[in-house]
């Protein structure tokens, strides 16, 4: 496997060695690799949003304006993954290190760009149509139901290569969704609504493959119904049919978009 590493600003080495040896933790400890990775490593959040907008623009990619700690994308055929080290530092140590495993696992199983442009689905496309959405809020629906899929694989990724407690203070972090949850209360619309509840379905679909750590799953199952309750007055969400649906996925994206799409179309 070759890495190349791109730095963007002032870099501290220390952290920068740390942020590659977790990487790699993930290629060595399931025996799996990318045969080439690009790691980008960026001082400051604006050095990242001018980048991303940039390059997703050049390849015709959805950006939907969300800067993350770290990211992953393949929008030239190969795996990257982006770090702010601005957004890093604010976290501790235990929550990072289980977002660069995430990111790191995405670059096995999601390193080609058929997975960030992806067609509308049939379903979803009629949805659209019927409902007089815009192309951007058509296309903004779809970016956060892959993105559901693509987190849900990562973390059965990482269970199964046995980085069930290393992964699980970025889990804890990702469900803490009391800030998208004050945007959700301020929306009026309903497309805003939908698209900030997907949000939050993105984060409870990372931490769903804990549910069968008997560890943890108590906790997380707390966690999700508590999160779920909270949509309850705008949205028909049964919990088991929701985790049920995630049973049913193959592990086949394309598969498991088509799954999941049709399932949360009856629901927004």
């Amino acid at each position: 496997m070759k890495i190349n590493i791109f730095r963007v600003g002032e870099i501290d080495k220390v952290l920068e060695d740390e942020i590659i040896y977790n990487i790699t933790r993930v290629y060595e400890k399931s025996g799996l690799y990318p045969d080439y990775l690009e790691i980008y490593l960026y001082e400051s959040i604006r050095d990242i949003e001018v980048r991303l907008y940039k390059e997703a623009a050049e390849v015709g990619a959805y950006y939907s304006g969300d800067i993350y700690f770290a990211m992953h994308d393949a929008y030239y055929g190969w795996p990257r993954i982006h770090i702010c080290l601005e957004l890093l530092k604010k976290l501790s140590r235990d929550v990072w290190i289980g977002g660069l495993l995430h990111e790191a696992a995405h670059g096995i199983l999601h390193g080609s760009i058929e997975y960030y442009l992806v067609s509308i689905p049939s379903d979803l496309n009629s949805y659209c149509l019927a409902n007089k959405l815009s192309r951007d809020h058509c296309l903004s629906i779809l970016h956060y139901i892959s993105l559901i899929v693509k987190d849900y694989h990562v973390t059965k990724f990482l269970l199964k290569h046995n980085f069930t407690d290393d992964e699980y203070p970025f889990i804890e972090y990702t469900l803490d969704v009391k800030e998208i949850l004050v945007e959700y209360d301020n929306a009026f619309k309903k497309v805003v609504k939908n698209i900030i509840l997907l949000s939050v379905l993105k984060s409870i679909a990372t931490a769903i493959p804990y549910l069968n750590i008997s560890k943890y799953s108590i906790e997380i199952g707390n966690m999700i119904t508590e999160i779920l309750n909270y949509f309850l007055d705008d949205y028909k969400i049964d919990f088991r049919e929701f985790i049920n649906i995630f049973n049913k996925f193959n592990m086949d994206f394309a598969h498991d978009l088509n799954l999941f799409t049709s399932y949360i179309l009856g629901i927004i």
